[in-house]
């Protein structure tokens, strides 16, 4: 098992404790069947947004992608020659966010 498929373990969980709780303890606070249901697939959704938010960040993606590749290679991230200033500038802030094995290559003649 690796760390991925760990998140997801754990996500499914919390999932699965939002749901218990609301269903189980909804009627205490007052809600019918219908509302705890609908407050359970709300919480779902958001703990389900928030970790997709998390695990998918553009830094996130880069490092899974570094740790991928083999040991004494780097992941290198090219703009093309049409791209502009603030584009290149965002491929550099991208390398610098992510792991060693991320580097940013944007030299204008290319």
């Amino acid at each position: 098992m690796n760390k991925d498929q760990g998140g997801g373990i754990i996500e499914r969980v919390i999932y699965g404790a939002i749901l218990f709780l609301v269903m189980k303890f909804g009627a205490r606070f007052g809600l019918s069947s219908e509302d705890a249901a609908w407050i359970a697939g709300g919480g779902v959704a958001l703990a389900g947004g928030a970790y997709a938010w998390y695990h998918n960040r553009p830094v996130a993606v880069m490092n899974r992608a570094g740790n991928a590749i083999p040991e004494n290679t780097k992941l290198v991230i090219i703009p093309t020659a049409a791209a502009s200033h603030d584009e290149k500038q965002e491929a550099k802030e991208l390398a610098k966010a992510s792991s060693d094995k991320v580097i940013a290559d944007t030299q204008a003649d290319r």
